[in-house]
C-alpha cells in the first residue's frame, strides 16, 4: 500500500517510490507462456536486455526472473568441483545457495576485509582451477560499500574472476544510478555484474552482465534461467521503463 505523505518506509525495497509509478501501457497479452528458450522469448526482453548491458557498459545483458534466480544460476554455470570460490562473509544468502549448488570448494573471507581475501588466495588459489570471488557492492544490512578497486586489484594479481552483486546499489549509486562499479570505473574489470530489478526499480526481475562468451553460456547453462517461465510482457516494459527514467 502506498505510503502515507511524511512517513519514511523502512519495510520495502521500494528505495525510489517507483513500485507505484503509471507507466501508462496497456497490453492484450500478460503472459510469456514458456522459458526463454521454448515460447517465452520477445523482441522486447532482448531489446531491453541489449539497452541495459549498453547502459552498464558491456557487451551482453542476461533478463532473469529475480537476485535469487540470477545467483543460484550463474554461479553452478561458470565453476565446480574443481574450483574456489572465495565469498564476503556477509553476502546474500542467494550467493551461498548458489556456490553450494556448484559443487565448489569455497571459502569465506571477512567482510570487506581485503587484506584476508588476499591470505586465502595465497594459499588456496594455486591448487584449484577457476577462483571467483564473490561481494555485494553495497551490502543491505548494514549499508557499508565494499573495497572494490582493491579486490579488483588483488584478483588481478592472481587471475581470479570477479562477480559484483549490485542489487543494492542499482539506481541509487554512481552516475545515472548504474552501480559502485560504475562510479569507480570498473565496469571492464567486473568479469560478471548483477544488478537486480526489485530495488529500487521498484519492479522484479535481474539483470547479468558481461562479455558475450558469458552470456552465451548462460543461456544454455544457468538452469534458473533455462528452466523458468519467462518474466511477463507488462514486467518487461516496466524494467524498460525504469531503465529511461534512470
Amino acid at each position: 500500500m502506498p505510503v502515507p505523505p511524511g512517513f519514511l518506509d523502512f519495510s520495502t525495497n521500494d528505495y525510489l517510490g517507483l513500485a507505484g509509478a503509471d507507466i501508462g501501457i496497456h497490453f492484450e497479452r500478460f503472459g510469456s507462456s514458456g522459458s526463454r528458450l521454448l515460447g517465452g522469448n520477445s523482441g522486447a526482453a532482448m531489446a531491453f536486455e541489449a539497452e541495459f548491458a549498453q547502459w552498464i557498459g558491456r557487451d551482453r545483458g542476461l533478463l532473469f526472473n529475480s537476485g535469487y534466480h540470477a545467483n543460484l544460476g550463474v554461479i553452478p554455470a561458470v565453476v565446480g568441483p574443481r574450483d574456489l570460490v572465495l565469498v564476503d562473509r556477509l553476502a546474500h544468502a542467494s550467493v551461498l545457495d548458489g556456490i553450494r549448488l556448484s559443487g565448489a570448494k569455497w571459502h569465506r573471507y571477512r567482510h570487506n576485509d581485503t587484506p584476508h581475501l588476499k591470505r586465502l588466495l595465497d594459499r588456496y588459489a594455486h591448487s584449484h582451477g577457476t577462483v571467483l570471488i564473490v561481494t555485494e557492492s553495497v551490502f543491505s544490512m548494514d549499508g557499508d560499500v565494499a573495497p572494490l578497486a582493491d579486490i579488483v586489484s588483488v584478483a588481478d594479481e592472481f587471475g581470479a574472476a570477479i562477480m559484483v552483486d549490485e542489487a543494492h546499489a542499482l539506481g541509487v549509486m554512481g552516475p545515472e544510478g548504474r552501480g559502485v562499479t560504475a562510479a569507480l570505473g570498473l565496469q571492464d574489470r567486473v568479469d560478471i555484474w548483477v544488478g537486480a530489478l526489485g530495488k529500487a526499480w521498484g519492479s522484479m526481475g535481474a539483470m547479468v552482465v558481461g562479455d558475450e562468451t558469458l552470456i552465451e553460456l548462460l543461456v544454455s547453462s544457468a538452469r534458473s534461467f533455462m528452466y523458468s517461465t519467462a518474466l511477463p510482457a507488462p514486467v518487461v516494459a516496466w524494467n524498460h521503463e525504469m531503465l529511461r527514467r534512470m
